[in-house]
């Protein structure tokens, strides 16, 4: 949890590799699934600030490499997942194949049509970010990793925060579990994330997703005109408005999440993880939880990142409005119980930091 920039609690439960009775510690790594949608986002909006990239440019200005399509394909589109590409097909979510680039992952659709009017409906899907990822590659000269590293992550002292490579053995880094609807957990299926490293590929500490969300609403990454588009509702050619924005959900989604009207939220689901960011620009207070598990796939998956997202709720709820950090400076000390109000999730293999 962080306020005006600095972290005023962190806490880690359970165990990050069941097998080795590993606990659980605060450097502990997540996968933060779709919650890289909102990095990426924020990249791309840096590059925006900086004379890089235009919103409404056709993405084949930056990346000629995808086909033209039956329409245009704008940066704006893809960033509020309104751009038509198509999402995955079959079992494309436990991709376990290795791709030496992001430009090499291009050809799982770049031929493909269309599956809608850009602007016309809204449909979430990975390889949107792919074409995103690829243009800022296009325009900085440098890799996504690289840019991303120095534009994002620096500036919001995400020290840890790091790309899911599955060949590499990486230091502090969760095994990921699978936990179905009995409570049941089991290893979660092996996937290569290279394929959607924009949308899917980053791992962090809950510290470091704390740092992004008050970075976000503080004004440290993001002139003020691309933080308002960031959080600008997302309104669809037949004028339906959507509670999204680009890479984030917009107050309750829809009922779906607490908090308040002007409430952030960036949230994922993957293999062996689920995420939820909570944002509260008026309180200037972030609120990030990590896991190392997930739902099984379907409706158990969405049912429980719904629980996840209402820890962060009632955490955010605790301390909303209480002025100053409730520790003296970073590090945060670790504590030895949730907030009151808040809870724990399931049985052991719900990892909360």
């Amino acid at each position: 949890m962080a306020r005006d920039g600095r972290v005023i609690w962190r806490k880690a439960y359970g165990v990050a590799d069941l097998q080795r009775q590993l606990p659980a510690t605060p450097g502990t790594l997540f996968r933060i699934a779709s919650m890289s949608k909102a990095i990426t986002a924020v990249a791309m909006l840096r590059a925006v600030d900086a004379g890089l990239i235009a919103l409404d440019a056709d993405i084949r200005q930056y990346v000629p490499a995808f086909p033209a399509k039956s329409a245009v394909v704008t940066v704006r589109r893809l960033l509020t997942g309104t751009g038509g590409v198509r999402g995955y097909v079959g079992t494309e979510p436990l991709r376990n194949e290795h791709f030496p680039s992001i430009a090499a992952s291009l050809s799982i659709f770049r031929d493909d049509s269309l599956v809608y009017r850009p602007g016309s409906s809204y449909l979430e899907t990975p390889y949107g970010f792919t074409l995103l990822s690829l243009a800022l590659e296009a325009v900085t000269h440098t890799s996504y990793e690289t840019y991303v590293s120095q534009e994002v992550l620096r500036p919001a002292n995400m020290t840890a925060t790091r790309i899911d490579v599955a060949a590499l053995t990486v230091p502090n880094r969760a095994r990921p579990y699978t936990r179905d609807s009995l409570g049941n957990v089991r290893d979660a299926d092996p996937i290569d994330v290279s394929y959607k490293v924009a949308a899917a590929g980053w791992l962090s500490t809950a510290t470091d997703i704390a740092r992004l969300g008050v970075a976000l609403i503080d004004g440290t990454l993001l002139s003020t005109a691309s933080y308002d588009a960031l959080r600008a509702p997302v309104r669809l050619t037949d004028g339906t408005q959507l509670p999204l924005g680009m890479g984030i959900g917009l107050g309750t989604v829809d009922g779906r999440l607490p908090g308040t009207e002007r409430t952030l939220w960036a949230a994922g689901i993957i293999q062996g993880g689920t995420s939820a960011l909570l944002m509260d620009p008026d309180d200037r207070l972030a609120v990030a939880l990590l896991l190392n598990v997930n739902g099984e796939v379907g409706p158990e998956s969405l049912a429980f990142l719904s629980q996840v997202g209402a820890v962060a709720g009632s955490v955010a709820a605790h301390f909303r409005g209480v002025k100053g950090p409730r520790t003296p400076a970073e590090p945060a000390p670790d504590g030895h119980t949730l907030p009151p109000g808040a809870r724990t999730i399931g049985s052991r293999s719900a990892y909360v930091q």
